[in-house]
């Protein structure tokens, strides 16, 4: 099982045997090495490269292998550097017996620094809850003979040019007519 946390991420390894484990660390890139004694390579071991969350604050990735019979290798990936610590837990309960590695940052976060990052992360969230309330209201609002929102607003087309024409003599007007007009 993985557990990331802000201040530390917790490794954890069950098994129904004791687990005897070393770790050394390796750097460029950062990397923790844990080698288990007695231990096969089975399907939780490959799982837990899977369960690494993309937020967590310290591991990066995870690796599984066995370099010989019995023994099995994780190399954890990180993000900084850790001060891994590492101890076993007896079973109790549902648990069986864990080995448990806690890897905290070599430089400790600065906690005003992530108290300032947190609330910056928290007002942009906010003003984007705004912004998205807003649009939708006005998304709603029925507005007659106007284009939905979303739809590009189209420029007025210039009047047609039609040629300029001459004005034509009227048409001649018989004697007849002319009689009737003049009444």
């Amino acid at each position: 099982r993985v557990w990331p946390a802000p201040i530390y991420t917790r490794l954890t390894i069950e098994s129904d045997a004791p687990l005897v484990a070393s770790h050394f660390p390796m750097q460029g890139p950062d990397r923790l090495v844990i080698d288990i004694a007695g231990y096969g390579l089975d399907g939780a071991l490959r799982e837990l490269v899977d369960k690494v969350r993309p937020d967590d604050p310290h591991i990066a990735a995870v690796r599984v292998g066995e370099p010989s019979p019995r023994v099995v290798r994780l190399v954890i990936d990180l993000k900084q550097p850790v001060r891994p610590e590492q101890f076993v837990l007896e079973p109790v309960a549902a648990y069986q017996h864990r080995l448990v590695f806690d890897l905290y940052p070599v430089e400790p976060a600065d906690p005003l620094l992530a108290l300032i990052r947190d609330k910056e992360a928290a007002d942009e969230r906010a003003a984007r809850a705004i912004e998205d309330a807003l649009g939708e209201l006005i998304a709603r609002v029925d507005r007659p003979g106007l284009p939905p929102p979303s739809a590009p607003s189209a420029l007025p087309s210039p009047p047609a040019k039609t040629p300029p024409t001459t004005p034509r003599p009227p048409p001649p007007v018989s004697a007849e007519q002319r009689a009737r007009l003049d009444r």
